[in-house]
């Protein structure tokens, strides 16, 4: 077992014993950060099982070695209130409403969270999530985001009206809302990603068949469906959009288009 498994591994277990389970914690997650680059966390906590986005993440963790600075600025696109940095002898946890961060090391952190339980239980991280001072990096996260969506569809839709012809915008946009509501659903609900456009909404619409009624009704939905799926391979979802609230937040964000 290599050093950072192992680090990750010591302080998965200390969360556990602060009242979080498996369904809570997301290993090597994928996320936008600066310049819409996809970055990736250790480690993200989440306040919930199943819903998992910018408003129920909790604690973000990186293996760092000489990039501190780097790491933190990108874990502002994650909205955490706390981040640990795990070095080979040491963590550095850094809570945003503290003006200095902490250093312990490895053989010391069942101590420390012996004695700050509390300070890590679903009930403290709320209550700094929700604190007025974090907002300003909640709301930061979230626009962040809006601008991410926005921008691919931009991208999305430019480029398939120079291969389809303005004709087609309509239909376009309201392909790509779909593709891309499916793309959330299915990384949420089945570990397995489908192996084509066809199968994913197939699959989805098992799940909710009201919403994607029609999707694939013609032969040209169906290829602008292939195309916009292969579009928005670079677009990383999961990390900042939940199953439950997505569907409104891509109509709000695609809204312009309609």
């Amino acid at each position: 077992m290599n050093a950072e498994r192992s680090s990750l591994d010591i302080l998965q277990d200390q969360l556990y014993k602060c009242g979080f389970s498996p369904n809570n914690i997301k290993r090597n997650l994928k996320y936008h950060s600066t310049n819409k680059a996809i970055s990736i966390a250790d480690m993200v906590v989440y306040a919930d099982e199943k819903i998992q986005d910018l408003t129920t993440s909790f604690i973000s963790v990186f293996y760092i070695q000489n990039n501190k600075e780097k790491i933190l600025e990108e874990a502002k696109f994650l909205a955490t209130p706390v981040v640990f940095l795990l070095q080979s002898n040491d963590v550095e946890i850094i809570h945003y409403n503290q003006n200095e961060s902490s250093k312990i090391t490895y053989a010391l952190l069942e101590h420390y969270f012996s004695e700050n339980r509390l300070l890590y239980s679903k009930k403290e991280l709320s209550t700094l999530k929700n604190s007025s001072g974090f907002q300003q990096i909640l709301l930061f996260a979230i626009d962040a985001t809006k601008e991410l969506l926005t921008s691919t569809f931009d991208r999305i839709i430019s480029e398939e009206k120079n291969r389809l012809g303005n004709l087609y915008v309509n239909e376009i946009t309201k392909v790509a809302i779909h593709i891309l509501a499916a793309c959330v659903i299915e990384d949420k609900m089945w570990k397995d990603q489908s192996q084509n456009v066809v199968n994913l909404i197939h699959k989805c619409q098992q799940h909710l068949p009201n919403y994607f009624k029609g999707c694939l009704s013609s032969n040209r939905k169906i290829d602008i469906a292939q195309n916009v799926y292969s579009l928005s391979g670079e677009l990383v979802i999961p990390a900042q959009f939940d199953e439950a609230g997505d569907f409104e937040k891509i109509y709000d964000y695609a809204a312009r288009y309609n």
